[in-house]
């Protein structure tokens, strides 16, 4: 079947129900004096930068394309308000990261309906999810995991497992050279997107793409030791 090319309007108008549906589930997890209209708005910047870059017939359906992007600019634009305490910034930034590591896992290596691909798709996507996740929360100066207020308390043990596990996650990467560490100090450090970080280090989105996961999958893979990783 041909490929039905529509306008950057038309997607925008189509999908309003997709940005509606991501901004109530994000505003449900946030403080309650966050303004539902701000994280709206922050969405529809989202929809309307992936309908500007969105190209027909590579694979992808428009819907799987925009619904990284919203939660992205969701996600960025929450990060920069004023009312952010440190705890919040940091797990807004941890939730962005995570949406930009299940895209690159889905556009690197697409899950399959030959389950044992799927399952092979899903647990290296949960492994860099872990690593995401913890180089996001370890720049909090608790050492811990930035939670939210309608979130449960860990357990002293978890609380424990988890310092251990971010103490070896900073090893890791103050083990990291080159370009390798500039990456993850853009990205987790300094709260740059993959698209800015690409920019900072003159290379492009793709490259630096493959550079990420590459580095999640080697620190998940030396991380295996830290129980339960």
């Amino acid at each position: 079947m041909p490929v039905e090319f529509k306008t950057s309007q038309q997607l925008i108008d189509e999908s309003q129900g997709l940005v509606h549906s991501i901004a109530h589930k994000i505003h449900r997890r946030l403080p309650p004096h966050v303004n539902f209209d701000d994280v709206l708005s922050y969405g529809q910047v989202g929809i309307a930068q992936a309908a500007r870059s969105f190209r027909a017939g590579q694979g992808t359906s428009f819907a799987t394309f925009a619904y990284y992007r919203i939660r992205g600019a969701i996600y960025d634009g929450l990060a920069k308000m004023s009312w952010a305490s440190r705890a919040v910034y940091n797990r807004v930034k941890a939730e962005e990261a995570a949406a930009e590591v299940i895209q690159e896992s889905n556009e690197q290596n697409p899950a399959s309906e030959n389950k044992q691909s799927e399952a092979k798709w899903l647990v290296q996507t949960t492994e860099r999810l872990a690593v995401s996740y913890l180089a996001s929360t370890s720049r909090d100066d608790s050492g811990g995991a930035a939670e939210l207020v309608d979130e449960k308390t860990e357990a002293p043990d978890e609380q424990a497992t988890k310092r251990e596990a971010v103490v070896a996650l900073n090893q890791l990467m103050e083990s990291l050279v080159g370009e390798d560490r500039k990456l993850i100090q853009l990205k987790y450090f300094d709260g740059l997107s993959l698209t800015e970080v690409a920019d900072k280090l003159g290379k492009s989105k793709s490259w630096a793409s493959r550079r990420h996961t590459a580095i999640l999958d080697q620190m998940a893979r030396s991380l295996q030791s830290v129980e339960p990783f």
